[in-house]
Parts: C-alpha cells; structure tokens; sequence
C-alpha cells in the first residue's frame, strides 16, 4: 500500500436471491462476479449479477485487528465491509503479515520516500494492509512517538509485522489515509458501488483498477453480506 501514489462492468446474470446461510464461519459464501462500469453490489442497486460459491472459506479477522478496528472508531457496517475486504485481501486471508516478494521492486521509487540505497526491501509491505515504502513507515514512526511509544519501526522495520501489523493498518485507513485526500472511512460509507470498492483499493493498491481487483470485490461481498445481516460482527 501506498499514499504517495476502469471501473468494472457486471457480468450478466441473476442477483442472488437466497442469503439465509450466511453467517461469520460460513464456508462457501455467495459471491459476486465481476469484469471490468458502474453498477452496484446488492440488490436494488443498479446492474445485474452474477452469483457463485467459493470452495474456500475466509478466515474470521485476527482478534487484535478487531481490537484495533475499535480502538480507532471502525465500527459503521458499511467501512468495517470495505477495511475487511481490503485487509483480508492484502494479508492473503490473513495469512501474511509481510509482503512475500522481497521488496526489491520498490527501489529507488521516491514517490514511496525510498532514497536511500536498500530502502526497497528495508520498507516493503508490512501489516494487514501492506504499508510500503520509508516515508509512511517514517510517518507511523512519528505517530507512534507522539503517543508515547519508544519502538522505532524506521530502524527496526520489522516491528510493522510482528507488533504492529493491526494498528498501522487501523492507522494509514483512519489517520494517514484523509490527510492525503484518500479518506478511507468517508468514501467507505458511501456506498457498496463497485466504483467505490475499485476506488478504495486503488488508493491502497496505488493502481487503478487495484491489483486483485474481482478478489476485493468478492471479500467485499462476503462481509457486507454477514454486517448486513448483524451489524455487530467483527466488533
């Protein structure tokens, strides 16, 4: 992810009729099919849909990103769906907290802030949501220390993966993200567009469709289905 930094088109089909199974442990949830315009991702929203099942299931969040979600004030339906979507996305299901690649691609890229010789790897993704490059760990870093936090995630990157992952993630969506016009929680709660989705992925992603563009919406699909029908999941 980035801060330094199309639309899809439905595919024809039915919209999902039956979501009477949905629950948090679900293992084959219903779930959109996209490709490439502006439609909607529920029904009653304009476009047309199709539905299918995923033979594998999403991990529930991990407890202290659902602590962090809290602490920071993630608790509207509609942007715990779209910060869930996009966590479990970057994290693959929760998976990883570092990015598998080893940074290398990321050298030299000053719009990240990487400067200095080595930067790229010191500073690949790290956190649920795969904060890269030295400026934004130098921003987390300054944060941390104007709460009182003595860690240094700029000279010990590798803080941001194994202490840190949920709060930078809470952090760059709700504090560092508005402060560079990509307001995380105010574009979340507009809606459940697939404009919205890409939008908020590309900001993360830094391109534009997001990489893994239908695998957001899908996760996308997946938790707003469950919020929708308990708003006080994942809190």
């Amino acid at each position: 992810s980035d801060v330094c930094s199309s639309d899809l088109e439905i595919t024809s089909g039915k919209i999902l009729s039956d979501i009477s199974s949905l629950n948090g442990t679900m293992n084959n949830p219903p779930v959109i099919n996209a490709a490439g315009g502006v439609s909607g991702l529920v029904a009653g929203v304009i476009g047309s849909f199709v539905a299918e099942k995923i033979t594998s299931s999403y991990k529930n969040p991990p407890k202290e990103l659902i602590e962090a979600m809290r602490a920071y004030g993630i608790i509207n339906p509609l942007e715990k769906a779209h910060f869930l979507a996009q966590t479990n996305h970057e994290s693959g299901n929760y998976v990883y907290r570092e990015e598998i690649a080893s940074g290398a691609a990321y050298e030299g890229r000053s719009d990240l802030g990487n400067t200095q010789p080595g930067d790229g790897r010191r500073f690949k993704g790290r956190g649920y949501i795969q904060v890269t490059g030295r400026a934004n760990y130098t921003k987390y870093n300054q944060y941390l220390k104007s709460r009182g936090i003595q860690d240094d995630v700029v000279k010990n990157p590798s803080l941001v993966a194994t202490k840190y992952a949920a709060d930078i993630s809470v952090w760059y969506w709700s504090v560092l993200g508005p402060k560079f016009k990509k307001n995380f929680p105010k574009k979340s709660k507009e809606g459940d567009y697939l404009t919205i989705i890409n939008k908020i992925g590309a900001w993360i992603n830094g391109k534009n469709p997001p990489n893994g563009a239908q695998d957001r919406i899908k996760k996308f699909n997946y938790y707003w289905e469950i919020l929708k029908n308990n708003p006080n999941a994942f809190s």
